[in-house]
């Protein structure tokens, strides 16, 4: 079934292509977000609780990991949030 988008309307375009609101489509990536904070802090505990080198630094290994992602991650969903800000302000007017 072929659909017709109506791009007069960005947000109708928007559902067409991926089936969900903006704010729907970007709800994973604050998520995984929140996730990775998490886990960043938990490694960060192991890290200072132990006094097992190596267990130390697989600790800091996936601190750096999910500080890492939850930065690539971050910085893309307030992109795009602030785009979808920008789209909601643009229909109040």
């Amino acid at each position: 079934m072929n659909q017709q988008t109506n791009i007069t309307d960005p947000v109708q375009a928007f559902r067409d292509v991926f089936g969900e609101t903006p704010e729907n489509v970007l709800s994973p990536t604050r998520q995984a977000i929140e996730v990775l904070e998490w886990l960043r802090a938990i490694f960060y505990a192991i890290d200072r609780l132990n006094d097992d080198d190596a267990i130390r630094h697989l600790a800091n290994v996936g601190k750096y990991i999910a500080d890492d992602c939850g930065n690539s991650i971050g910085c893309q969903h307030e992109e795009m949030a602030g785009k979808v800000k920008r789209l909601r302000l643009e229909q109040c007017q």
